[in-house]
């Protein structure tokens, strides 16, 4: 069975679901991912504020290194064949979606 819901009711259900994962850590909003509300479940997947912080700043900082490295050099993002990210931090970097110089289409097939 198929149910359909108005759009408002869809985003006010929506709305609740994610206002039910805010939980306070340290005295700090965070936000749930998965796990328990206890904050003292070990298996919680919890982001605080602090880490979005971080991973803006490790983002920020790649993105001036590229920026830096191409200027010096004198070339574009076009000019580049390809761009390698070493460390956890690229492990975890979508190529395709998250990084400003994207490929075309027909080079994500490499």
């Amino acid at each position: 069975m198929v149910r359909c819901f108005h759009k408002n009711t869809w985003k006010a259900k929506f709305r609740r679901l994610l206002l039910d994962r805010i939980i306070s850590l340290d005295d700090q909003p965070a936000f749930l991912v998965s796990g328990d509300r206890d904050v003292s479940d070990t298996k919680a997947v919890i982001i605080t504020q602090k880490d979005v912080r971080q991973i803006q700043m490790g983002k920020g900082a790649i993105n001036a290194g590229i920026v830096l490295l191409l200027k010096q050099k004198g070339l574009t993002p076009e000019d580049l064949d390809d761009l390698l990210l070493a460390g956890a931090f690229g492990n975890y970097i979508d190529r395709w979606k998250r990084c400003p110089y994207r490929a075309s289409a027909a080079d994500r097939t490499r």
